[in-house]
């Protein structure tokens, strides 16, 4: 039995593991192992059968479990899990990056007579250097002026300065800012906008998730001389208040995930709708079916709807099946899909699965590259 990986490749791109020379019909274990920037170390292991020529490669072949379908090169990644005693299957967190620091995989493949084992270093991007940022702020881009892109979120993500670095990858000069206050967002963008290795000919990009997407869209609106295509994950499509400690009480009760749909429902039909009156540039919507936060393929409708009657030109994505916030470059598409998010020290269910997760990461990072390429007249 021999053993076959790439031993380098991005973070993103197809995990290539493959086993040959096995007997056809063969069991073959193939266990993958990590340890995220937190020191959380993350497991899983498969079982697979050999095909007819005695081959196992994870990108065609079905695990026994069937945790993923169709087969898939990630799916080994998206159904990691964080080796801690208590943590139920479902209720995972979220594997913690940092930067342009790689990410290392343990492979180990094995048969009822033999094993090997292999080490996979996946980058986060190449050819792309941290640049000076704004107070707060993390900004990374290549070695030259680009199209600027600005990161918002009002919940840091697991993948925190490294979404700056692997959109940056593509060509662009991309700001990381969690939490920046609404009425501080005119200020930052016009400062980043004229940074040195931002191409201040062009618009601004924003892309946010989730809260964010209403501060995005309400600088664009408000601003559209200074911004231009907006990407907007899991929009809510009205001004929404964070949830209070009451929101939270049934969580910390039981120790599981806080649902957060009732609240936001209830909020929804007070809250004030967005007004996108003043936007001039693209807008990319996109939603999981299975949002367990807000309803965000409903709120995304009324938003495309919205765009349309200003004449703005709207792109609506669904991922069907998927949870809330699996949007690139917040999301990655070759690690751990979560089913959880961490906020302000709350544990929150987004819905959705592993596999709907991942696949959403994955198509996402897809659409947002062609969306700001094609907005910024550049090839992706």
């Amino acid at each position: 039995m021999e053993l076959v990986v790439r031993s380098i490749s991005g973070i993103n791109s197809p995990l290539v593991i493959r086993v040959q020379d096995a007997q056809p019909g063969e069991r073959v274990r193939i266990h993958v192992s990590a340890v995220d920037a937190e020191k959380q170390p993350w497991s899983n292991e498969q079982v697979f059968h050999a095909d007819e020529h005695g081959v196992v490669d994870v990108a065609t072949s079905f695990p026994e479990s069937a945790l993923w379908s169709p087969p898939h090169h990630c799916g080994l990644l998206w159904t990691m899990r964080p080796d801690s005693i208590g943590t139920n299957d479902g209720e995972a967190g979220a594997f913690e990056l940092n930067g342009l620091a790689s990410v290392h995989i343990h492979v180990k493949a094995r048969s009822e007579e033999e094993g090997w084992g292999a080490l996979v270093q996946r980058t986060i991007a190449r050819e792309v250097e941290e640049c000076a940022a704004p107070k707060g702020c993390s900004g990374f881009s290549p070695n030259h002026r680009a199209p600027g892109v600005l990161l918002l979120v009002d919940t840091p993500p697991a993948t925190a300065s490294a979404s700056a670095a692997a959109l940056a990858h593509h060509g662009f000069t991309v700001f990381y800012c969690p939490e920046i206050p609404a009425d501080r967002l005119p200020e930052l963008a016009a400062e980043i906008h004229e940074h040195e290795r931002v191409d201040s000919e062009l618009p601004l990009a924003l892309v946010a998730q989730g809260r964010s997407c209403a501060d995005a869209i309400h600088l664009a609106s408000t601003h559209p001389d200074l911004i231009g295509p907006v990407v907007a994950h899991s929009p809510s499509d009205v001004h929404c208040d964070r949830p209070g400690f009451s929101a939270f009480m049934k969580s910390a009760v039981t120790g599981h995930p806080a649902k957060l749909w009732d609240f936001y429902q209830h909020a929804h039909a007070k809250a004030t709708p967005l007004d996108l009156s003043g936007m001039t540039g693209p807008l990319l919507l996109t939603a999981g079916t299975d949002d367990a936060v807000w309803d965000s393929v409903g709120m995304s409708t009324n938003l495309e709807k919205a765009a349309r009657e200003h004449n703005i030109e709207v792109f609506r994505v669904e991922y069907p099946a998927a949870g809330h916030a699996s949007g690139y470059p917040f999301c990655f598409s070759g690690l751990p899909a979560t089913t959880v998010i961490k906020d302000h020290g709350h544990r929150i269910a987004v819905g959705g699965d592993a596999d709907a997760n991942g696949r959403a990461a994955h198509n996402s990072r897809e659409q947002v590259i062609s969306f700001l390429s094609s907005a910024f007249g550049i090839s992706d």
